[in-house]
């Protein structure tokens, strides 16, 4: 049997029988129900309020909907500020909650678009907030709770952001930029005729967490004229929010515990350019170092790299690095020797050799390295199983041999 059992929300489970799901009215000032499923084993689940929706959010639902379907006129900065003063430094949001809120975002983005005259340059400001309450923190469990039911997670606030800021986009008819930089998200929405964009705009994000990421995407035209406009955001937080599948050539195909994604999540999106000949530079930075990091950088090389044999010219890459700079360290170490026994035997050296000695020690390996190379044709680098000097080729006691050389 599953215990009697008081949630974070306060709903009380009685004690039920194994195999058996519950459904309760949900608490408080809330309208639908909440379900919690006892298992096979007399332990309780973690209970679902997808369908648990406050109030006062739903009545805002109801005015959105409405406002689509050309019902009434209501205001929408005063929709967008009620809103963000709902969900401001709010303990009690449930999983609905956060549903049906993208759901009113969703309705106010394609408002907007088919109705720009409704839109005030404060209106963005809001909007920023009010996506901030929602990624916060503590409302991350939640957002799990939304991913796990298959409801899609934090994909529907992410389309209303998207969608409401290419809205704004068209309204901006000038040579300007908005940036909105909050806790969990930075917005950027602007036009320019310069030839480089950059977002963020370090400038105006100086005093924000964007400003300690290199994360950044920068567009170049080429032979152009006129505005370019422009807008991106940028989530901190929510990389584990969405739902676990790729799009690889049309198809949709699951990530098994594959992939992860370790980064700033980012949207940019280039509005109504005169100029068709532009690059784009994306650049992210890993959020967690513990994170296998499946590019090489050979300027001590990572050693978690020698596990990367899934490109082989990328592992024979490896290995040849490896082997010059494992044999350029212990050159150092013999020169380091020398000059000690030099201080030690010689008291008063007449004449320095350190400006021999440290070239010696990048140049002898790379010619003991390019004559391994060349002589095995390689064949030595690497295997299935590592990016090192193989057994196979014995090419590892030539290794040995200048080691103790």
């Amino acid at each position: 049997m599953c215990g009697e059992n008081v949630d974070n929300f306060n709903t009380t489970w009685r004690l039920t029988e194994p195999n058996t799901l519950v459904v309760l009215p949900c608490t408080g000032e809330y309208t639908g129900n909440a379900s919690r499923y006892c298992s096979s084993d007399g332990k309780w689940v973690e209970p679902s309020y997808i369908h648990c929706i406050s109030k006062s959010i739903q009545q805002l639902k109801e005015q959105t909907a409405q406002l689509l379907s050309g019902e009434s006129d209501y205001n929408l900065t005063i929709i967008l500020k009620d809103l963000e003063n709902i969900t401001h430094d709010n303990d009690e949001l449930r999983s609905g909650d956060l549903l049906t809120s993208s759901d009113v975002l969703n309705d106010i983005a394609k408002y907007v678009t088919v109705q720009s005259d409704k839109l005030e340059v404060d209106q963005l400001e809001i909007f920023g907030s009010l996506c901030d309450n929602l990624l916060d923190e503590r409302n991350h469990r939640q957002w799990k709770e939304l991913n796990d039911e298959g409801s899609g997670g934090v994909t529907p606030l992410v389309n209303a952001v998207t969608e409401y800021n290419n809205a704004f986009n068209e309204v901006i008819d000038s040579n300007y930029s908005l940036v909105v930089a909050k806790k969990n998200v930075v917005m950027q929405v602007g036009k320019a005729s310069v030839d480089e964009i950059t977002v963020p705009d370090r400038q105006k994000t100086s005093n924000s967490w964007i400003a300690e990421s290199v994360t950044e995407i920068k567009l170049k035209k080429n032979i152009c004229n006129g505005l370019t406009g422009y807008s991106s955001t940028f989530y901190r937080n929510i990389s584990s929010f969405f739902p676990e599948y790729l799009i690889l050539n049309g198809e949709i195909k699951s990530f098994n515990g594959s992939y992860d994604v370790n980064s700033i999540v980012a949207d940019f999106t280039i509005h109504g350019t005169p100029c068709s000949n532009y690059s784009l530079i994306i650049k992210f930075e890993h959020l967690l170092e513990s994170t296998p990091n499946h590019s090489v950088d050979i300027g001590i090389l990572v050693l978690p790299g020698i596990t990367r044999t899934e490109n082989k010219i990328v592992c024979t890459a490896i290995a040849v690095a490896l082997h010059y700079i494992f044999l350029t360290d212990f050159a150092l170490m013999l020169a380091e020797g020398i000059q000690i026994v030099r201080m030690v035997v010689i008291v008063f050296p007449t004449k320095s050799i350190v400006h021999k000695l440290i070239p010696a020690c990048w140049i002898v390996p790379a010619c003991i390295v390019g004559i391994s190379a060349g002589v095995t044709k390689l064949k030595g680098y690497g295997n299935d199983q590592f990016c090192w000097l193989t057994l196979e080729s014995n090419l590892i006691w030539a290794f040995i041999d200048q080691r103790y050389l």
